[in-house]
């Protein structure tokens, strides 16, 4: 088994379950058993723990960017440190969200409370278009491109914040249409894990601040039953805009392992970590720094995810008098057929049009009141009430966009009536025999 960088012992971890290498500063690379279980067995390199690197010594943030260009994500920064709490207890307002008993969407203030109780992942990132050819009729044809903005992270992120590459992270690249969602649990709880995301706390998941890619995170959580993934309303734009800190230093992604959570709890009965016989003796804050993967137990729901072959089924089934409706999450001008971004345009038939930016405050960005967002549906023929059995199903070019619909239909308590068609116009605008509805109608 390749184990590079770092020297020292091979050692099994039974307390935490996981193969260690123990660097020179005490910070070992860490293998799970989950990640055994993917099929690509990346190993994760955790970086230098703060508290054990000497001054003279880079950063995570220094190493990762080692060879890049930016000589701003070269400079030495002093990295966020964790208090010795923030991974053994978690106020009662972090326990309702475990329980899910908690709105989703969080306050930047909320979250500068928090920081150190949750897990954050920095989703920024973009979908940049590109007009490349206009027809007779004045249809304008756009090219898509899916960005992960990983130099923006380097330059500046929330203190704690692990970088979330939404166009390879939790995503099937075995599937010809981009950006679908990992729908294996063991595969993606591996991937998961080594973000440092747990279910023994809650993840926050922040975008730029328009509200494109965080709901899409939020989404694939929700889907592989993740107990209490939330969202930074406004993103890093409202964090940054209210002076905020922001952090350089990329942070180590695992989490303090069972021994070590223990003695720091000051327990009586806790023992220092025990190393074996052959293994060089680590410093108190060596051992300190002794971290593993977190703990991620999926179980997917399908019924959250929907396929080309479940639209069709939906499709026959509103004919056949059923209650279900189908929203379009995209831009007017791509519902009608005017803009297209496949090979056709249009709409599929019966879906009524919803864009995900009438969900937010166009002065401030920042998600509109539930009540306003409540009439939105009500108006597009979604039976808010609660007490129907209407199924619902969301699309977009991606199965982007289409998740903030999701988002705020589960907080208006219809998210197990809810589906997102994950590969929406990118699928059915290029397949030619699938049924296509073009203007208003």
């Amino acid at each position: 088994m390749p184990f590079g960088g770092s020297v020292g012992a091979l050692r099994w971890n039974p307390t935490a379950s996981v193969i260690e290498r123990l660097s020179t500063y005490g910070c070992p690379l860490v293998y799970s058993r989950a990640a055994f279980a993917n099929k690509r067995r990346k190993l994760c390199h955790c970086p230098v723990s703060a508290s054990t690197v000497p001054q003279s010594q880079p950063t995570a943030a220094t190493q990762t960017a080692r060879g890049r260009s930016r000589s701003r994500a070269l400079q030495w920064h002093k990295p966020f440190r964790h208090s010795k709490r923030a991974y053994i207890t978690c106020r009662s307002t972090v326990e309702q969200y475990m329980q899910g008993q908690s709105d989703p969407v969080v306050s930047t203030a909320w979250l500068a409370e928090h920081t150190q109780d949750v897990a954050i992942l920095d989703v920024r990132g973009t979908v940049k278009t590109q007009l490349r050819s206009t027809n007779s009729q004045g249809c304008r044809l756009e090219m898509s491109e899916y960005i992960a903005d990983y130099d923006t992270y380097l330059e500046g992120h929330i203190p704690g914040a692990t970088f979330f590459d939404w166009t390879k992270d939790g995503v099937d690249e075995d599937q010809d249409i981009p950006v679908q969602l990992q729908t294996d649990s063991d595969t993606f709880a591996a991937e998961m894990e080594a973000k440092g995301v747990g279910t023994d706390r809650p993840v926050v998941v922040y975008d730029s601040g328009n509200g494109l890619l965080a709901p899409r995170i939020w989404w694939c959580l929700m889907y592989h039953s993740y107990p209490a993934p939330l969202i930074l309303d406004g993103g890093y734009a409202k964090w940054v805009e209210e002076g905020r800190p922001t952090d350089l230093a990329e942070p180590c992604p695992l989490t303090a392992s069972p021994d070590v959570q223990q003695w720091h709890t000051g327990c009586k009965t806790a023992q220092k970590p025990k190393l074996q016989a052959q293994e060089p003796a680590l410093s108190d804050a060596q051992s300190q720094s002794q971290r593993v993967y977190a703990s991620f137990q999926p179980k997917a729901q399908p019924h959250k995810r929907a396929t080309c072959s479940d639209m069709l089924k939906a499709l026959d089934a509103q004919e056949h008098g059923t209650d279900l409706v189908i929203l379009d999450a995209r831009g007017r001008e791509q519902y009608t057929g005017q803009v297209k971004r496949a090979e056709r345009g249009g709409h599929i038939p019966g879906a009524v049009n919803i864009s995900r930016k009438s969900l937010l405050d166009k002065s401030t960005g920042l998600l509109r009141p539930l009540q306003d967002q409540w009439e939105v549906f009500q108006q597009a023929g979604v039976d808010c009430s609660g007490k129907g059995s209407q199924q619902i199903y969301t699309y977009c070019n991606g199965g982007v966009a289409s998740c903030s619909l999701a988002l705020a239909l589960h907080r208006l308590g219809l998210g197990e009536q809810t589906a997102n068609y994950d590969g929406s116009w990118n699928e059915w605008g290029n397949e030619l025999q699938l049924p296509v509805t073009t203007g208003d109608a």
